[in-house]
């Protein structure tokens, strides 16, 4: 197995033992080994226990661990054991295996000799057992202590004579007789009748009843159906083994504790839950079906009525049943409901009274999470209770006279005179309201608004929309008031212009600012003048002739070298290609002004485009020559590098 050293250790453990596979804390009052082992250099080596007992006696029975580590069982030796009850401050029995005294002379005690070990020694009994006792043994009046186990049935010629054995453990029968009041038995009591001292005391009983009938099973049983159980000046406890917590205690006083261990009542119930769960605390089931079947009685003293509370279960009936006995006039309060707040004391603060009546003591009442505020009055005759919209309720005067007059069904009546309704022009179907003629909404204030509804809409034709300096009117979107008509976007966002749109000064007059960083045109047309044949302006500037620099960009494409185009109808006319860094004119160039070419390169009639060349040689005098050859030097075509 795999162990786990501990070193260091100045005080022995008392609480657990080993049960093989890990570490066991044991119950309380119970006892276990530990087992000490020497090594060679000195060292004390301890190991734990195999399991607990009951008692010192049975824990003397149990034998040494049979896996130790290699290391005890290669170079160390079994030196001692220590039996100890749970945390204890001192050992139950300490056991040595070394029972022989060594000396350096001759042999001076008997123990040391050889041969001792022999069964041939008939005077003696063997230390394993196999040798009975061939007569009664006289122990002088001496006590036998540290006795394991009697097997088979354990009887005396006179067994008053068994005395303060509080050490006795039998796994046999006792016979029936006079049972001495010290007696610790782990087997059966045979059948018979036991007379026990004036006073027994037991440490732990455990009751294991096989009777059969009603009263099968573990259970304590009174003569005549009397069970008496009498407590000190500290009560009568009824103990959970497990937790060493107190279930059941009934106090010297009277006051009765379940799960309570100190009840401030005389029935003090607490379920010991702090995790927010629901934990029932006190249930009681009647078995009686009778109309009047009531769980819980309540019953105050002769001159006052009494009470019942309880749920029953009639036929169908599922019914949770609240009843007061016996009140002597309607107006007298049956049941009353108090509370208190912040230590004021309890207060009422509502009462049923015998005669049905439900007596509100407060002016406020919570329906349906709606709390509502009373008013102090009953108000005058043929008031109305009405509502403020905030819970606040008040009397107001309602209409005099008989009411008369006749409806349609589905029309929202109006009144057409003192106590009179007649039809109006709404109707509704449940889910429309419609109004027959004109919505007159001139005096409408506050917000309009609809449900989870992003447009509104008409069934007709909504002919003109005024918001704030904005007009809506058929297709013109303009602004009044005489203000710009802006359409600005959110920070880092863009106005998009998408499918077939055309801004035509003709309709949107004035000027108008897009106030962006950039305008995109989607449309596959891009931007298209709607008449024929006119005119476009692209203009850099406040008005179309007073303009600033225009800027073109292009981006390179993969199916498409030229970056941009000039076009007449579909023919190119001028592209410019990024990727060749050149302009490419498909047609004539007329030049009106002066001509300079600052590169490197040039080339003419469809030639390779060539650096400046150089002249050598001499020109011999000739006039026309020398003067050629300067004219297309100062032109820059070549360099001059002749001799006359």
């Amino acid at each position: 197995g795999t162990f786990t050293l501990t070193t260091g250790v100045s005080v022995w453990p008392n609480t657990q033992y080993d049960d093989g596979t890990d570490l066991v804390t044991m119950d309380n009052n119970k006892y276990a080994n530990l087992w000490f082992y020497l090594e060679p250099d000195g060292d004390l080596v301890m190991l734990y226990g195999t399991a607990q007992y009951n008692q010192s006696a049975l824990a003397e029975l149990e034998s040494p661990p049979s896996t130790i580590p290699l290391r005890i069982s290669t170079h160390s030796f079994l030196a001692a054991r220590l039996i100890f009850q749970k945390s204890a401050s001192a050992a139950e029995e300490i056991n040595s295996v070394f029972t022989t005294v060594f000396s350096p002379t001759l042999v001076s005690d008997h123990g040391n000799l050889a041969g001792l070990t022999d069964d041939d020694h008939t005077q003696y009994t063997l230390e394993d057992g196999t040798r009975a006792f061939s007569g009664n043994i006289s122990h002088g009046g001496f006590n036998i202590t540290s006795v394991g186990t009697l097997a088979g049935t354990l009887s005396t010629a006179t067994q008053n004579s068994v005395t303060t054995m509080t050490g006795l453990t039998t796994i046999g029968t006792l016979i029936a007789g006079a049972v001495p009041a010290s007696l610790v038995t782990a087997g059966t009591f045979g059948t018979g009748d036991y007379v026990f001292d004036s006073k027994v005391t037991v440490e732990n009983v455990l009751f294991d009843n096989t009777l059969g009938g009603n009263v099968a099973g573990p259970g304590i049983y009174g003569i005549s159906n009397l069970l008496t159980l009498v407590g000190g000046t500290s009560g009568t406890r009824i103990l959970n083994q497990a937790a060493d917590a107190v279930n059941f205690i009934i106090l010297d006083g009277g006051n009765v504790g379940i799960g309570k261990e100190v009840p401030s009542a005389l029935l003090h119930i607490d379920n010991g839950d702090s995790t927010g769960l629901a934990q029932e605390v006190l249930r009681i089931e009647s078995k009686d079906t009778s109309a009047t079947s009531a769980g819980i009685k309540f019953y105050a003293d002769a001159a006052v009525s009494g009470g019942i509370f309880g749920g029953r279960t009639s036929g169908s009936e599922r019914t949770l049943d609240i009843q007061h006995l016996d009140a002597q006039t309607a107006s007298q309060p049956a049941l009353r409901f108090y509370t208190t707040l912040s230590g004021t004391g309890l207060v009422e603060r509502m009462s049923i009274l015998a005669g049905g009546n439900i007596d509100f003591k407060t002016g406020t009442t919570k329906f349906n999470t709606v709390e509502y505020t009373w008013p102090a009055s009953d108000g005058g005759v043929n008031n109305v209770l009405t509502t403020n919209g905030t819970g606040g309720l008040s009397w107001t005067a309602g209409g005099g006279g008989a009411l008369g007059g006749s409806g349609t069904a589905g029309t929202i009546s109006k009144w057409s005179a003192a106590s009179t309704l007649t039809d109006s022009i709404i109707t509704e179907s449940g889910v429309t309201v419609t109004v027959a003629t004109t919505l007159n909404a001139t005096n409408l204030g506050g917000t309009l608004s609809t449900a989870a509804q992003g447009n509104v809409t008409s069934l007709g034709t909504l002919v003109a929309l005024t918001v704030d300096n904005i007009a809506i009117n058929g297709n013109t979107i303009s602004s009044i008031a005489g203000t710009d008509l802006l359409i600005t976007p959110l920070g880092g966002q863009q106005i998009v212009l998408d499918g077939a749109v055309t801004i035509d000064g003709s309709v949107v007059t004035g000027i108008t600012s897009l106030s962006s960083d950039k305008v995109i045109v989607s449309a596959a047309d891009g931007i298209v003048r709607s008449v024929a044949n006119a005119t476009t302006i692209l203009s850099g500037g406040t008005t179309n002739i007073l303009g600033a620099n225009i800027v073109l960009y292009g981006q390179s494409h993969a199916s498409q070298a030229a970056d941009w185009e000039l076009r007449s109808a579909t023919t190119v006319r001028l592209d410019w290609d990024e990727s060749d860094l050149e302009f490419t004119v498909h047609g004539g160039i007329v030049i009106t002004g002066d001509f300079t070419h600052q590169g490197t390169n040039i080339g003419f009639f469809n030639t390779a485009v060539q650096p400046k060349q150089q002249v050598l040689g001499s020109r011999s005098g000739g006039a026309a020559l020398t003067n050629l050859l300067i004219e297309l030097a100062q032109y820059g075509l070549i360099i001059d590098g002749t001799s006359a």
